[in-house]
């Protein structure tokens, strides 16, 4: 990257697993879920690359698992798998510096620790750190995948 900020913007819904079970009090109620990103790269620009890398979009399932609970507050961590779309993908005449996004569907992946506040039984909010990895997959041309730290 040359310069240029990335933009995400994201909106996930979950079910808490409140069942009396074993595996659901042990791992103290996790939320399972499903989950849609919008990465905007529309700021970010490549070394010598006049033009944009286009943005992902990715829809996902995850697990969000609480590791320390002071009521309201809990510190955890969540994984996220699934699929992404790439508006912007290689091309060997126009964009040969764009190695890392050489296919259109790409596989994603997520990690993160979060810090979250309950509001009331059915709502909370809370703040996310972590990485997102898209892979795109694609062997017939050396590629690198896309990586991003934050949230």
């Amino acid at each position: 990257m040359e310069n240029g900020a990335v933009q995400n913007y994201e909106f996930r819904i979950g079910h808490r697993d409140s069942d009396s079970s074993y595996y659901a009090i042990s791992s103290q109620h996790p939320i399972f879920g499903l989950g849609f990103s919008a990465i905007d790269f529309s700021y970010a620009r490549m070394v010598n690359e006049p033009y944009t890398l286009g943005n992902l979009y990715s829809l996902y399932g995850y697990i969000d698992r609480t590791l320390f609970q002071v009521k309201p507050l809990s510190i955890g961590y969540s994984f996220e798998a699934g699929l992404a779309y790439n508006t912007d993908v290689y091309d060997s005449i126009s964009s040969p510096n764009k190695i890392f996004s050489s296919s259109p569907i790409m596989i994603y992946i997520g990690l993160g620790l979060h810090l979250k506040y309950r509001l009331s039984d059915h709502w909370e909010i809370g703040a996310l750190a972590g990485a997102k990895h898209y892979s795109n997959g694609k062997l017939g041309i050396w590629n690198k995948g896309m990586n991003i730290l934050g949230r």
